[in-house]
């Protein structure tokens, strides 16, 4: 098998949360979807091949769906990212219309996390039409995070 095959990560039906293919159970026992199909995933943990997850239809394993890896990377990034307690921001210089001004970095404690596909039809977009992938709560402000993977 090449590197570039299968999904290292998959939701579980169970839980509703991102699970490495070590975390489950082998085959269809380890009841996973694709995070950007939908579609049923096996636990592959043969001997030879490096242990992954598969799509699987009819009996068989089938192929990558398109997209599959990189949602499957992202979904997971944010789940880690959401369960943070700190984030340490960095100094910026900031430039606008000949005037400057600098911000000083900093460490923040963050209360609580959500995902805003997550929160029950509440929305996040902003003048620009962003929409966050994760919204982190601190004392006082909100912050907005973006995973590109």
């Amino acid at each position: 098998m090449k590197n570039d095959e299968g999904l290292d990560f998959a939701l579980s039906r169970r839980t509703g949360r991102m699970v490495d293919v070590t975390m489950v159970a082998r085959g269809l026992a380890c009841d996973c979807v694709c995070a950007h199909c939908g579609a049923l995933l096996q636990a592959k943990k043969g001997r030879k091949n490096r242990h992954h997850f598969a799509h699987y239809v009819a009996g068989r394993a089938t192929g990558l769906c398109g997209g599959g890896r990189e949602s499957a990377l992202h979904a997971a990034a944010r789940q880690l990212v959401a369960a943070w307690h700190t984030i340490e921001l960095p100094a910026l210089l900031v430039e606008e219309a000949g005037r400057r001004a600098s911000i000083p970095g900093r460490v923040i404690s963050i209360r609580s996390s959500e995902l805003p596909d997550d929160m029950r039809g509440a929305t996040y977009w902003g003048r620009d039409r962003v929409r966050p992938d994760v919204v982190m709560h601190a004392e006082g402000e909100t912050i907005w995070a973006e995973i590109l993977v």
